[in-house]
């Protein structure tokens, strides 16, 4: 195994194999650089002599750095699509053919201000650029290059883009603001020295540390003037230290403005050599302009590049990261060629074509979603072999004589040798397994309903399930209801001992809340049968699903069941309740088949005249 440091797992080549090599498309926008556009009007408009008319008085000044950028791009290493844009008409909330654009480019060259560098709001446009891109579905890389000094630039972007940090929410103040008056008045001044040593730097600093504890070894060396402060504290003034620090800290965000919407997750370097932010689909790098001479403009469209590159290494994705990226490329870079076997079989497309174009009513949506999976799965399987390659060489570069926990702890920060991380992770996995968010056009096989506090989960084969223009013959005098079987989830009586016993094929986690703020809790498991033994007999009953053709609107259906009497005894007639249900996550398939089998054999069992 070669001997590669930790830290620097993410080589240069992994990085540029799943990055920078499927780059494609570049947009540069900048406002002091001609486009086709303005050249083609001013040529058509005023002749040879106006074909600078409708350019910035800079832009024919800029033209030849310009040209440096496109030779670079276009260079035969390269051979990249290259498009300039001057930033004119760009407004989100009305131009949104250009908003469009800008996220479909492979990789984004964006000048800071793109209104002039006198402009007041200067940069707003690309600041405005840049949340947009971080809300995207597209995974953006982005250079950012400004004339100002990097750091200046660093911190008003990351101002735009870090939302108010979740962790300092719901602290109880304990009477703060009357105890600092009451130290105002032995002290003058204190809250503002106390504010003054909560810089910004400190506050990021503790963002990448994820924790509000002053005490903490990671951030204890930057507060050293805070510390001191709090320890000339009279003592007939209780304040606690962390309460106060946090209080601090919530000023200083009201202070600092931040007010990012995309993302609660942000990730970032603001290093004097590389630097970096990493906020939901937008990863970026900020670059200062430089002053080159004619001889060397592709020197700095390089410098630009390899900016990146470093950027990218210095984030050092995690080889999860790096694999998903790379089967993201590999699609891409596929795209639809003609021998994939998802479209090379003709007479098999044909017969998928002719069940589309006939299906209609209740059926087309079943069959619709049936042929577009079966194009999914021929797209990855065709995709599966270079991504297993890539996988497979990615891990041979992996150091892990100092132990497998202590590497993931550095690259992860998350320490599988401790239990209590070790167990969340077997519950989270465990879950993700299990389970997945609803999906499908009906009430089908592994559904998992909520009726008021209670969990059921349909268990009939899926073929029974499909609400159909023509029934079966045998189900004619249901319609337009549905008859199925759904077995009770039971809460295990002892939850913490579920992950032992975790392959008797007995227990589930289910994927009911995907809310990023309980990322850290211990999912809800739950139990098929009561009593917790690999042999109990589950709970089921028959219930009835009326109305499936307008299923998932919005995830609730009306379901019929038979519910417990309150007749008297001796004259028990069965009571019918139709109520709402919520339709609240889905078994994947091989655990639903796995429930259905247990379900069989109960369902098929001998009884034995034992007394």
């Amino acid at each position: 195994m070669t001997d590669v440091d930790v830290d620097q797992v993410a080589t240069r080549s992994y990085v540029q194999e799943v990055f920078i090599d499927p780059v494609r498309s570049v947009l540069i926008v900048d406002d002091e650089f001609p486009t086709l556009d303005a050249l083609m009007k001013g040529y058509c408009e005023g002749g040879d002599k106006g074909i600078w008319s409708e350019c910035k008085p800079e832009a024919k000044t800029n033209a030849p750095r310009l040209k440096g950028l496109l030779d670079y791009c276009r260079g035969s290493k390269r051979d990249w699509m290259v498009d300039v844009h001057d930033g004119k008409n760009i407004e989100f909330s009305a131009d949104r053919e250009v908003a469009s654009r800008l996220r479909q480019c492979d990789l984004l060259i964006l000048d800071y201000k793109l209104d002039g560098d006198d402009h007041q709001d200067g940069a707003k446009k690309s600041i405005g650029i840049l949340e947009n891109l971080a809300g995207s579905e597209h995974f953006n890389l982005v250079v950012l290059y400004s004339k100002e000094v990097t750091y200046s630039v660093f911190r008003e972007v990351s101002n735009a883009l870090l939302p108010p940090w979740g962790l300092l929410d719901g602290f109880a103040r304990n009477n703060l603001e009357e105890k600092i008056e009451e130290w105002e008045l032995v002290r003058e001044n204190i809250f503002r020295e106390l504010t003054a040593a909560i810089t910004w730097d400190v506050y990021l600093r503790l963002i990448q540390s994820n924790t509000v504890n002053p005490d903490d070894r990671g951030v204890v060396g930057l507060l050293a003037t805070f510390h001191s402060l709090y320890e000339e504290c009279p003592g007939s003034i209780e304040i606690n230290k962390q309460e106060l620090f946090i209080y601090l800290l919530k000023k200083g965000e009201e202070g600092w403005g931040f007010d990012g919407k995309n993302s609660t997750q942000i990730k970032f370097e603001a290093g004097e050599k590389v630097n970096w932010i990493h906020c939901g689909n937008l990863f970026l790098t900020i670059a200062k302009k430089t002053n080159r001479n004619s001889e060397n403009l592709q020197e700095e469209a390089a410098d630009l590049i390899e900016g990146l590159q470093k950027a990218l290494e210095d984030w050092n994705p995690n080889p999860n990261r790096l694999i998903s990226s790379k089967f993201v490329s590999e699609l891409e870079k596929r795209g639809f060629r003609p021998d994939d076997p998802a479209f090379s079989n003709l007479p098999m497309q044909a017969l998928w074509l002719k069940e589309l174009l006939m299906a209609g009513g209740k059926d087309r949506k079943a069959i619709v979603q049936r042929t577009v999976e079966r194009y999914v799965d021929n797209l990855r399987a065709a995709s599966t072999g270079p991504i297993q390659d890539f996988a497979e060489m990615l891990l041979e570069d992996w150091d892990t004589s100092e132990g497998v926990d202590a590497v993931i702890g550095k690259v992860m920060g998350v320490d599988l040798g401790d239990e209590k991380q070790d167990q969340l992770a077997r519950a989270q996995h465990n879950r993700y397994v299990c389970s997945k968010p609803p999906d499908g056009n009906n009430l089908t096989t592994g559904h998992v309903l909520k009726i008021g506090d209670e969990f059921w989960v349909c268990l009939t084969p899926a073929c029974d399930m499909e609400p159909r223009s023509k029934p079966k013959q045998r189900m004619k005098h249901f319609s337009p209801a549905i008859p199925f079987k759904a077995i009770k989830l039971h809460r295990p009586m002892k939850e913490k001992k579920v992950l032992e016993k975790i392959q008797m094929g007995i227990y589930l986690y289910l994927n009911i809340d995907d809310d990023p703020k309980n990322i850290d809790r211990v999912p809800q498991p739950f139990c098929f049968t009561e009593n917790e033994t690999g042999d109990a007999a589950p709970f089921w009953i028959e219930m009835y699903v009326v109305g499936q053709e307008t299923f998932f609107a919005d995830k609730k259906v009306m379901i019929s069941r038979v519910v417990e009497s309150t007749e008297d005894a001796d004259e028990w007639i069965p009571k019918f309740e139709t109520t709402e249900a919520t339709v609240v996550t889905q078994l994947r398939y091989e655990y639903s088949i796995n429930l259905m089998q247990k379900l069989g054999v109960n369902l098929s069992r001998v009884g034995l005249d034992f007394l």
